[in-house]
C-alpha cells in the first residue's frame, strides 16, 4: 500500500505527525520496515492551537511515538497571529507553520527527508480546487509525489483503504472533529463535491483524477524544460534597474515566434525572476495568477509605454522589449549634475554606474576632451538641451526609441546646454555635420551587495548541511573568487582550511581564449580530503572541467565545485557546478572580485561592463 518513493537504505526520515489517520498509517508503515531498510525515524508534531482538542492531540501522538520508539518534538504555533502578521488566510498560515517546523527539525536531527501523509483523495480534492481557481497545467498535476526532500509514501492510497488498515492492525487514531464542518474550501470539496461525483458521475472519480496527474506531471516537466530553454533565447540584459534590482526584459519578436504553450511560460518566468531572483517554483509566483499573464502578453502585441500592475510587480512594454520592474512603477528619477573630468573614473549613485572617459577625442565645437574643461559636467536632462545646432535633445530621444519614463534617468555629459554625449546604448552624436564618440566605459548594476549578502547565507546552510562536521578544504581559483571565498568562508563551519589555485582563460580580454593556463598550485596535500574548489564564474566550463580534472588526480577523497556566477547560455562542455550563486544572461560583467584587465575587482556590486566607444 505504501510506494517505496525516494527511501533508501540507511535513511533519515522525518514523519509529519498529526495523529490523524493518514499519518498514523504512514508511521506505522514506516516502522514496520524500519529494521529491513535501516531508517532513523523521527516525528514532528504541530499543534495550532485552533481546537480545544488540540491538547488531547498532542497528547495521544507523545504516547503513541514512545510506544513505538520514535524520536519526537512538539511545535506550538499561534495561527492567527501567524496569519494576521503573514496577510494571508489561516490554512495557508498553518501550512506554511508546519513545513517550517518540519524543515528545522530536519536540520537540527540531520535527516534526508521528510515524510507526510496525504492521500490518493486529497490529491483529487487539490486537483478540483486548483482546476476552480483557475490554475494552469502545472496546478492540475496535482500534489507531486516527490518535492525537493518532501515525500509523500501514500499518494496512492486512498483515504478508505488507510482506515481499513488501521481497524484491522488494531492501530487507534484521533479525528479531528472540524474536518466535519464545512468552514474551509478544502472541507467542502472533501464532504460535498466528491462524494456527489463518487455518487453521480463515476466512483471511481477521485481515483482517476489523481492517476490522470502522473500524465499530466509529464506534460508539464517537458513543457518547462522547453520553456527554460526559450526563456534563455528570449531574456536580455536589463538596460534599467529599480532599487538594486534589475529589471527581466523579454526580447518581444522572439516571444512572439514562440508556440502560444511556451510564451505563456516564459512570461511567468521573467515574472518569478523579477520578484523574486533567487527563488524558483510557486513561492516566486505567490498570488500571481493565469489572468495576470495573460494581461501582460497583451502588452507585446500593444503600443511601446503600456503597463499592467501585477501583485509585487510591473510589467511594460518599452519598444521591442517587455520588461518585468519588481514594485510599483518608477517616479521619474530626480535629477543630478556631477562636475567631471576626462580620465578621472566617476561613480553615479543615482543610476549605480561608474563612468571613466578612457581617452582623448577631438570634438568640432569643444576641442580635445581629455584635458580639463570649465563647465564639463554628468548630468540629466534640462528643458532647452541640443545636441548640436539643429537638433533638440528631446528630438533625438523620440527618433531613437528612447522610453520616455528612462530619460530623466539617463546621463548627458554637457557643458552649458550643449549635449557632448549621452551615455544610452548609442553613445553616438551628431554636432554640426560631424560624428564622433567619447571613448570609456560604464558598469550597470546586475546584482547588488544586498543581493549576494542573501545568496551567501543560504549558500553556506547549503554547504554546511551537505558537509556536516567533515572538515573541508577551500580550494579558491585566484584571482576573481578571492572576494567570493573569504566572504563564504566566514559563514561556513570552524572545520575549514583555504588553499589557492591559479587558472584562467580570458588574459585581458573580455571572452575565453578556451587554453587553459595554471601558473599557481595548491600548497597543502589534499589526498584523501574532501575539497571544496571556490570559483567567481563558470562559463564555456573550460576552466571549470581543467580543474576538476586536476583536483581528482591529486586522489582526493572528494571534490565539489561552488561557483558564484554562471552563464549557462555560453557552455561548451558539459559540466555544471555543486553550488551555483547566480544563472546570469550572456554579458562579461565585473566586480565583487571580477575583473577587466585588473580593473574593478573592488566594486561592492556585481556590474555588466559595457564600452562606448
Amino acid at each position: 500500500m505504501m510506494a517505496q518513493i525516494a527511501i533508501k537504505k540507511g535513511d533519515g526520515v522525518v514523519v509529519a505527525l498529526s495523529g490523524g489517520a493518514d499519518s498514523v498509517a504512514l508511521l506505522s508503515m514506516l516502522v514496520a520496515r524500519r529494521e529491513s531498510l535501516g531508517l532513523a525515524l523521527f516525528a514532528v508534531h504541530v499543534n495550532h492551537g485552533l481546537r480545544a482538542e488540540a491538547a488531547g492531540d498532542e497528547e495521544f501522538v507523545r504516547e503513541l511515538c514512545a510506544r513505538w520508539a520514535v524520536p519526537l518534538r512538539v511545535f506550538c504555533v499561534d495561527v492567527h497571529a501567524e496569519a494576521k502578521g503573514g496577510k494571508v488566510g489561516v490554512e495557508e498560515a498553518g501550512r506554511r507553520a508546519r513545513y517550517a517546523a518540519f524543515q528545522t527539525a530536519l536540520e537540527d536531527w540531520g535527516a534526508d527527508k521528510i515524510a507526510t501523509g496525504h492521500n490518493l483523495d486529497d490529491n483529487a480534492e487539490t486537483v478540483l480546487l486548483n482546476l476552480c481557481r483557475g490554475a494552469g497545467l502545472r496546478g492540475l498535476c496535482g500534489i507531486p509525489p516527490v518535492s525537493g526532500n518532501i515525500i509523500r509514501p501514500l499518494l496512492e492510497t486512498s483515504r478508505a483503504q488507510i482506515e481499513a488498515y488501521l481497524m484491522k492492525e488494531g492501530i487507534p487514531f484521533v479525528t479531528d472533529a472540524s474536518n466535519a464542518g464545512n468552514a474551509y474550501a478544502r472541507n467542502r470539496m472533501r464532504n460535498i463535491i466528491l462524494p456527489a461525483l463518487a455518487e453521480h458521475i463515476n466512483p471511481n472519480a477521485a481515483g482517476n483524477m489523481a492517476r490522470n496527474t502522473d500524465f499530466l506531471r509529464v506534460d508539464a516537466d517537458y513543457l518547462e524544460a522547453a520553456a527554460r530553454e526559450a526563456y534563455a533565447h528570449c531574456a536580455q540584459v536589463s538596460p534599467t534597474a529599480r532599487d538594486g534590482h534589475p529589471a527581466v526584459v523579454i526580447d518581444i519578436p522572439r516571444l512572439l515566434a514562440l508556440p502560444e504553450a511556451l510564451r505563456y511560460r516564459v512570461a511567468r518566468e521573467a515574472a518569478a525572476r523579477a520578484r523574486h531572483p533567487h527563488s524558483t517554483g510557486n513561492a516566486a509566483l505567490a498570488d500571481i495568477h493565469a489572468i495576470h499573464i495573460r494581461d501582460v502578453l497583451r502588452l507585446a502585441g500593444g503600443p511601446s509605454g503600456r503597463e499592467v500592475r501585477l501583485p509585487g510587480l510591473t510589467a511594460r512594454r518599452e519598444y521591442d522589449g517587455l520588461c518585468f520592474f519588481p514594485g510599483a512603477p518608477a517616479c521619474a528619477q530626480s535629477g543630478f549634475c556631477y562636475p567631471l573630468t576626462p580620465g578621472t573614473p566617476l561613480f553615479v549613485p543615482e543610476i549605480s554606474k561608474l563612468v571613466t572617459f578612457t581617452g582623448c577625442t577631438q570634438s568640432a565645437d569643444y576641442g580635445i576632451l581629455c584635458a580639463p574643461m570649465p563647465g564639463l559636467c554628468l548630468r540629466t536632462r534640462r528643458p532647452g538641451d541640443r545636441i548640436s545646432h539643429s537638433k533638440k535633445l528631446q528630438d533625438y530621444f523620440t527618433d531613437n526609441k528612447v522610453p520616455r519614463h528612462r530619460r530623466d534617468a539617463i546621463a548627458l555629459v554637457a557643458v552649458g546646454s550643449e549635449i557632448i554625449w549621452i551615455l544610452d546604448e548609442k553613445n553616438k552624436i551628431t554636432k554640426n555635420g560631424r560624428h564622433y564618440m567619447v571613448p570609456g566605459e560604464t558598469v550597470e548594476m546586475l546584482l547588488s551587495a544586498a543581493q549576494i549578502e542573501e545568496r551567501l547565507n543560504s549558500l553556506a546552510e547549503e554547504i554546511n548541511r551537505d558537509y556536516g562536521d567533515k572538515p573541508i578544504i577551500l580550494v579558491c581559483a585566484l584571482t576573481g573568487g578571492v572576494f567570493f571565498l573569504a566572504d563564504l568562508a566566514r559563514k561556513l563551519g570552524n572545520k575549514t582550511t583555504l588553499d589557492f589555485v591559479r587558472a584562467s582563460s580570458y588574459g585581458d580580454g573580455t571572452s575565453t581564449s578556451g587554453k587553459v593556463l595554471l601558473d599557481c598550485h595548491p600548497k597543502l596535500d589534499l589526498r584523501g580530503k574532501d575539497v571544496l574548489v571556490v570559483e567567481d564564474i563558470i562559463d564555456t566550463g573550460h576552466t571549470l572541467a581543467y580543474l576538476k580534472k586536476y583536483v581528482e588526480d591529486l586522489n582526493v577523497a572528494s571534490v565539489r565545485i561552488c561557483a558564484l556566477l554562471d552563464k549557462p547560455s555560453r557552455r561548451l562542455i558539459n559540466v555544471k557546478a555543486d553550488y551555483v550563486g547566480f544563472s546570469i544572461p550572456d554579458a562579461f560583467v565585473v566586480g565583487y572580485g571580477l575583473d577587466y584587465a585588473q580593473r574593478y575587482r573592488n566594486l561592492p556590486y556585481v556590474g555588466v561592463l559595457k564600452f562606448t566607444n
